[in-house]
């Protein structure tokens, strides 16, 4: 199995193996050079009419197995891996405009060692195809990913954010909520479990409202509260953290008589009734 190389790669070689085809043994091809008489090397996509052929003296040597070395346009360059303890495998390096163009969409190439005229060579099947994808797998090249028509930056689904608050995550999934609290179905998590600055219950209402909160008959400190108008939770008002007394201001623009929702949490805490209903 091979991995998938990336469309349009640059300084791309690839590896064969030529069986003996005067042999049943399976054993490796030797002996092949670039000047081999009658040795030609073709490759082809899927989106290729035909095939690309190289022979003769379009076929170079490979100075340092393994470091790939530029062909020129049109020419390959060919050399046997190890003949001793490799023998049957050799390498192919491509030029750079050749076999993995970036404006190919195929899904494969295809590469193939043969015989043109003769048979003295000895060449078996040797056909093989590699991957073309999006991304360098080998490289662990990261890929960026287009959503809703909107062009990415690397790391980012649907743009990048800053929480309105500090120490709350107030996003909705796939948009900013710049403005008011989340609401159902947005992050609503206070991270730090403190009320930082800047945090809900630092609002600008003209009014606002004093409330405590009791646990097991001792002031609930550090207790997350969040006013709303409904009883659903969806229409947010404000929110903060109670201090040391179990007290928390939140402020609102309401008018007198108005039934508020105090929703409370704090890990380890089961409160009862939840929310709690209030008339300002």
């Amino acid at each position: 199995m091979r991995f998938p190389r990336k469309r349009g790669a640059t300084s791309v070689k690839a590896r064969v193996f030529i069986p003996d085809n005067s042999v049943t043994t399976g054993a490796g091809c030797t002996g092949l050079a670039y000047t081999s008489t009658n040795l030609a090397i073709c490759y082809s996509r899927e989106n290729d009419n035909g095939g690309t052929e190289v022979t003769g003296a379009n076929l170079l040597d490979i100075t340092t197995l393994g470091t790939w070395a530029d062909p020129g346009a049109g020419k390959l360059r060919f050399k046997a891996v190890d003949a001793t303890k490799l023998p049957g495998l050799y390498e192919i390096h491509f030029p750079d405009a050749a076999a993995f163009g970036t404006g190919d969409t195929s899904q494969n190439i295809i590469i193939n060692v043969y015989e043109k005229t003769t048979t003295a060579l000895k060449i078996g099947p040797n056909m093989v195809l590699i991957p073309l994808a999006l991304v360098n797998v080998l490289d662990g090249e990261a890929n960026t990913i287009q959503v809703s028509g909107t062009a990415q930056t690397a790391g980012d689904l649907l743009g990048t954010w800053t929480p309105t608050k500090a120490g709350y995550v107030d996003v909705a999934i796939g948009s900013r909520n710049a403005v008011t609290p989340p609401t159902v179905g947005q992050i609503d998590t206070q991270l730090s479990g403190t009320h930082g600055a800047g945090a809900w219950g630092e609002g600008t209402g003209a009014s606002s409202k004093v409330y405590s909160v009791t646990i097991d008959g001792a002031p609930g400190a550090g207790v997350y509260c969040r006013m709303t108008t409904d009883a659903a939770g969806v229409n947010a008002v404000d929110a903060g953290t109670t201090d040391a007394a179990g007290a928390v201001t939140l402020h609102h623009d309401l008018a007198v008589g108005t039934t508020v929702y105090l929703w409370r949490a704090k890990t380890g805490v089961e409160f009862s009734p939840d929310p709690d209903v209030e008339v300002l």
